[in-house]
């Protein structure tokens, strides 16, 4: 599980590679749940759940390398770089 926040959502996704657990913070810069017990509540059953249905957990974790090598690589991160400076030079 993981927090739905920050760069979590682009890397889980949800009920596919892993399980995004609701966060509401405090808007004071430190990522502080404005619930914090409900926060530990819900990152608590979405482990329990993993936990229970383990082909599931397997599924989520070979997705979730999968995802990774295809969205995350250097390889890939490169060709989007480079994609980025073409369509820059394609402007001018």
């Amino acid at each position: 599980g993981a927090s739905a926040t920050g760069g979590s959502p682009e890397v889980v996704e949800d009920g596919v590679t892993g399980s995004l657990v609701p966060l509401q913070q405090l808007h004071d810069g430190t990522g502080t749940p404005t619930d914090p017990d409900a926060f530990v509540h819900d990152m608590a059953g979405a482990i329990d759940a993993m936990f229970e249905d383990r082909e599931r957990a397997r599924d989520m974790g070979k997705a979730g390398y999968e995802r990774a090598r295809d969205h995350f690589s250097w390889e890939r991160i490169a060709e989007e770089t480079i994609a980025v400076y073409r369509r820059a030079l394609d402007r001018r």
